[in-house]
């Protein structure tokens, strides 16, 4: 802060220094403004001391004086810097706790759509022979149902169980029986290789198979004759001497119409497999032929 004469003489300033006082600033560039003008702002070096400064001024009324005000830039901006450094550290910790924090929940929804996911098949999948289950059974085939009422082709199921098999259960004790049932449901797995048509268990040593409508008749009564014997004759249940395991077969094939359900396509396959059994078992039956035994290498 100082006070100077319209002539550039300098009367006081503060701080004092006794050397500057008389001192004439006229030709400072600095002067040459605040002479030409009765108030104003500006920015400029100081011609006292060489520093940065914002000069504030205004003419003293009645007098040949000038008040001039003159913090330095950096005493100025110091607060506002200060401000300025705190704002951006916290923003910067801020942004890396989102990014944590968002990289935590994601990670953990991750986990949770992975569980999700697992529940579902879990939910879907028989534990024991890894086919689909009852549920996934029921669901697929009232969607192939009205799927195959649509288009007019015909859909077809197998009903497949697994001769005398509490007998060989009670011989060879429950965990046979368990690795039997498993190389079952492989066996068919194996025979039966289109993605869209389904093959679950049933229950117990019951399996079943929907051929999918869009196979046409013809590979329904196909399905008919191939899977079940892959699933018969290709099956060696564990610790048998006689080596394959027996199953009986029941297909029905219909083409959906009004009056009728899946439910009643899934009755008559039942019925066929019945039949089967009633024939001697280790055979197919179906609507449009004969019962007839599954051809096996060697007697089970």
């Amino acid at each position: 802060m100082f006070i100077v004469m319209d002539d550039g003489t300098l009367v006081a300033r503060k701080p004092f220094s006794p050397r500057d006082i008389g001192s004439s600033i006229a030709k400072s560039p600095t002067f040459q403004v605040m002479a030409a003008h009765d108030a104003g702002t500006y920015e400029a070096n100081s011609a006292v001391d060489g520093v940065r400064r914002i000069f504030t001024y205004a003419r003293v009324p009645g007098t040949p004086l000038i008040a001039t005000v003159a913090p330095a830039v950096d005493d100025v901006l110091a607060p506002w810097r200060r401000r300025s450094r705190i704002t951006g550290v916290l923003t910067l910790t801020f942004g890396a706790v989102f990014v944590m924090v968002s990289w935590l929940l994601s990670l953990a929804l991750r986990d949770k759509l992975r569980a999700q996911a697992a529940l579902v098949r879990l939910a879907a999948t028989d534990p024991l022979t890894g086919l689909s289950n009852r549920c996934v059974l029921d669901t697929r085939l009232d969607e192939e149902w009205r799927r195959a009422r649509r288009s007019g082709r015909p859909l077809s199921v197998l009903f497949i169980d697994v001769d005398h098999f509490k007998r060989f259960n009670d011989v060879d004790g429950h965990a046979s029986g368990d690795e039997a049932l498993i190389t079952v449901a492989e066996c068919i797995s194996a025979a039966v290789r289109r993605w869209v048509d389904v093959v679950a268990r049933y229950g117990g040593e019951e399996f079943a198979v929907i051929l999918a409508a869009d196979a046409g008749r013809g590979r329904a009564q196909r399905g008919g004759n191939d899977s079940p014997q892959r699933a018969g004759a290709g099956c060696h249940p564990p610790r048998r001497r006689s080596g394959q395991r027996p199953v009986s077969v029941g297909c029905a094939t219909c083409v959906p119409a009004g009056g009728a359900s899946a439910l009643d396509l899934l009755a008559a396959a039942d019925r066929q497999l019945y039949a089967a059994k009633a024939a001697g078992r280790n055979r197919i039956s179906s609507p449009a032929r004969a019962e007839r035994p599954i051809a096996q290498d060697s007697p089970s």
